[in-house]
Order: C-alpha cells, then structure tokens, then sequence
C-alpha cells in the first residue's frame, strides 16, 4: 500500500539513522524493507502496511491496527531492521537518542545526556526542532507532530525550570 494510503490510526515505528543514509545505503534500505512487507503477514493474515524514508534518516515503518501484526510479526520487523544495522554499519534502533535540528537546519544527532547539556548551556531552547522517535501513530507523523518544538515534546523535560512567566529560548 502507499504510505500517503495507509489510515492514520496505523501503528508506526520509526527507525532512525545517525547520519543521513547514501543513496546506495537508501537502496538496500528500502529494498530490504520492502521485500519483508510484501511477505509480512501475522497468524497466516498479510499485514496492510507501508513504509517512507524521510530526510534520508527516518525509515518509518506503517501497519494499519485492524490488521495489527502480532507480537512474533512486530519481532520479524525489528529481527530485520537489526540485520540491516549490522549489514548497513548504522544504528537504526536506538531510542536512546535524540535527533534536533540546529539552528542551519541541519539535523543532529545527540545522546539524552548530551542533548541535556545543549539545554543547561543554553544551545538548544525549547523552540529547538525535535524528531519525536517514540511516536507510534502514523497520523502523528503525517500531521508533523513527529518533527515539533522541545517545549512541546517529553524533550522538555532536560530544560532548567524556570519561574512562571519567564520564556524560554
């Protein structure tokens, strides 16, 4: 199915790179992926599902939830996606990173603790562009909830508090 086709109530993961993917990386990529979702099926049921690459850095994967992969289906996709990081040389499961822009646009790449510091040192604001990687519903990445505002995110939480009434850059 078209990934612009899929309900936006389907379940997404998105499977995120530290540096932007080459065009070859890309190719295997989503050759990969693709062969997997034309075959991907649960209890003998194909799953409806779709996939994007985005910034050459975001593979998001899509599965409409009234034909939800099982959990031994959902294990198939990330047994697949960790062969690829190890056949790619590129972390793509991670969650433990987070992904923001600067202020040229560029897209960064930082560790929570990093991206922490960028906030006490004042480097990033909660204004800062965020990729919000834990999102799972595809009608938050069509809409663009999945690229907002630290401030408007679970990223805001690294900033310093500060007293009522006083904004944040």
């Amino acid at each position: 199915m078209k990934f612009s086709e899929m309900p936006s109530g389907s379940h997404a993961w998105v499977f995120a790179s530290n540096e932007r993917l080459s065009v070859e990386a890309s190719r295997k990529l989503l050759d990969a992926v693709d062969a997997f979702l034309a075959q991907w099926a649960s209890h003998g049921q194909p799953n409806v599902s779709a996939r994007e690459l985005r910034e050459n850095r975001f593979l998001i994967v899509a599965a409409d939830e009234s034909h939800a992969p099982s959990g031994c289906g959902i294990d198939k996709l990330f047994s697949l996606i960790a062969k690829l990081e190890q056949e790619l040389g590129m972390s793509l499961i991670d969650s433990s990173r987070v992904f923001h822009r600067d202020k040229n646009g560029e897209i960064v790449v930082a560790t929570r603790d990093e991206f922490r510091k960028l906030a006490q040192e004042g480097k990033v604001g909660l204004d800062t562009a965020i990729f919000d990687i834990a999102i799972s519903e595809l009608g938050d990445v069509v809409s663009g909830k999945w690229e907002t505002q630290a401030g408007n995110s679970w990223h805001a939480r690294a900033f310093p508090l500060r007293p009522a009434g006083e904004l944040a850059s």
